[in-house]
């Protein structure tokens, strides 16, 4: 049996962080913005 996947309500590009300080802070941007968007989908 497949796994769901998960569908954002918007695309982002792939980025290179150069501190975990720096990926953990994009990072809890983008789940505010998810938010913002109602969440994500998930497909079967």
């Amino acid at each position: 049996m497949p796994l769901p996947v998960m569908t954002l309500p918007f695309k982002f590009s792939p980025r290179k962080f150069q501190t975990y300080k720096e990926m953990n802070d994009w990072k809890n941007e983008l789940i505010i913005k998810i938010a913002k968007h109602g969440g994500v989908k998930w497909n079967k």
